[in-house]
């Protein structure tokens, strides 16, 4: 009886523990000593680097400097109706339907599928012969991503950073739980109507080359929880009712042989 109590002890605590290759992070599937020749490093791996391109109802922020004195910068009204003391979305300018930006003194532009650089290039050739030297600044102020399942807390986080990957994402959200499973995260994307889902692992090193290494705007962020996680919430307890019985069993034999004796 003692034997058989010990085992169904070592059973449960073998069945809910996690082992430490489930929760690593970008783990090499090649040998860790050897180096990337003539790099200096321990390995490279390529990134498959995919820029955001605007879409119909982003909304992105525009900065304009120059050399050209305050009084005939044509701009400088932009700066301040952008003032960092007020909601970048609703001081930014929203991407319409047909793609256009609308600035005051330029009018509409195009930026339909363009990026944050891209964008940047194209506004600054226009200012360019308006003012002194300029410097245009762009960022997306409507970047936010939703994380949900086995992080620590889950929710939408925002970002003015123009990229963000998913390992980035997640430690917005606090981090993958003990019981998270990080070889099936799922990512929900919509773009253009069309909604698709594709799976991630973040166990392994290859991720940073996958096309979804780095997230976008609106993206859903699924991690799902381990089998393990579901035995000690539920086997684990029917593990604790055997192992109490089993005691009670145990100690009325106990008494049952001391009376015969």
């Amino acid at each position: 009886m003692k034997k058989c109590t010990i085992l169904l002890i070592l059973i449960a605590v073998a069945s809910s523990c996690v082992p430490v290759k489930r929760q690593t992070l970008l783990q090499s599937t090649e040998d860790v000593n050897k180096l990337a020749e003539g790099s200096g490093l321990m390995r490279m791996i390529e990134e498959n680097n995919v820029e955001y391109r605007l879409q119909a109802g982003d909304v992105i922020q525009i900065r304009i400097s120059s050399l050209t004195p305050t009084q005939f910068d044509v701009f400088s009204s932009i700066d301040d109706q952008q003032n960092d003391r007020l909601d970048p979305i609703l001081t930014g300018f929203l991407v319409d339907k047909q793609g256009y930006i609308t600035m005051p003194h330029l009018g509409k532009i195009s930026v339909l599928g363009l990026s944050v650089p891209e964008v940047t290039d194209k506004i600054e050739s226009l200012v360019d012969e308006i003012l002194d030297t300029p410097t245009v600044y762009v960022r997306l102020v409507t970047f936010s991503v939703a994380v949900l399942g086995e992080v620590e807390n889950q929710g939408r986080y925002s970002t003015f950073e123009n990229k963000l990957n998913v390992l980035e994402a997640v430690g917005m959200a606090g981090g993958l739980t003990e019981f998270a499973d990080g070889s099936k995260i799922k990512i929900v994307r919509t773009e253009n109507g069309v909604s698709g889902i594709t799976e991630l692992n973040v166990l392994e090193e290859s991720l940073i080359s996958s096309n979804f290494y780095y997230v976008k705007p609106n993206d859903i962020i699924i991690v799902p929880a381990l089998k393990t996680k579901n035995f000690r919430q539920n086997q684990a307890n029917n593990i604790g009712l055997i192992l109490s019985g089993l005691a009670t069993i145990a100690s009325v034999i106990l008494v049952y042989d001391r009376l015969s004796d």
